[in-house]
């Protein structure tokens, strides 16, 4: 699967910056393309360290993510006069802390199973280790949409996964800072968290709640990866409803 940047210009007056998970492709926003208007721009990014070998993922950082993603919504906020962001998991606290630096341009964010509270259920792990092995059911729709999230390319000599850990204790530090500071946010966040989420747990909705421009959407159907075809209806609609009145 190619995990390459998507960027589509019209030369339109407001653009769309996609920011996908830790792990994560620009191709876990496919489904969710055609709800903005096809007239806006679109900036799908891919995160550095993403996209390539697990060597490539464990040299990046939290800090190499944070300024990419300031930087895109810096330079296309001289560019644009409005900027909507659309972000799954890791991208959601890379999306809320470039926005508690320099809210700039942003009218709103669409946010994706935010997790300011994580767990790790056994089907999460169970998957994951298919991946790494190569043992993904393609008749299995989760464990396929497990496979089709991750841009890395496995390999089964295990001990270089060691080098993650790093990746993911900053990943725990930055969803610390965001829930400490959920108040502060003051643009308009519409948030799809997953009832079957296998990450992400259900606590996070305490801390999204504290902030009255949150407006909170469950998704009874879906989980981390895989959405229900009810549930992406749904978000599609939802973010067609808002885009028009933006």
């Amino acid at each position: 699967m190619n995990h390459d940047e998507y960027i589509r210009i019209n030369n339109s007056k407001t653009a769309v910056i996609m920011i996908h998970g830790i792990l994560g492709t620009p191709r876990h926003f496919d489904c969710l393309l055609s709800a903005f208007p096809s007239d806006w721009d679109i900036y799908n990014i891919l995160l550095d360290g993403h996209g390539g070998s697990v060597d490539d993922f464990s040299k990046s950082s939290m800090k190499k993510w944070k300024e990419q993603t300031e930087k895109t919504v810096c330079n296309l906020c001289k560019k644009y006069d409005k900027i909507v962001i659309l972000a799954h998991s890791m991208g959601t606290l890379l999306s809320l802390s470039a926005l508690l630096k320099k809210p700039c341009k942003i009218k709103c964010l669409f946010l994706l199973d935010v997790p300011l509270k994580m767990h790790l259920m056994p089907s999460a792990v169970i998957n994951s280790t298919k991946v790494i092995f190569d043992k993904i059911n393609i008749n299995n729709s989760k464990e396929m949409a497990v496979k089709n999230a991750c841009s890395i390319t496995t390999t089964k000599k295990l001990w270089k996964y060691i080098f993650w850990i790093p990746r993911y204790l900053e990943l725990f530090k930055l969803a610390s800072i965001i829930s400490s500071n959920i108040d502060k946010i003051r643009v308009p966040c519409h948030i799809f968290q997953s009832r079957n989420d296998e990450l992400v747990s259900l606590n996070s909705l305490s801390y999204l709640k504290k902030n009255k421009d949150f407006k909170i959407n469950m998704l009874k159907f879906s989980g981390h990866f895989c959405y229900d075809k009810k549930d992406i209806c749904f978000i599609r609609n939802y973010i067609k409803r808002i885009s028009n009145i933006l």
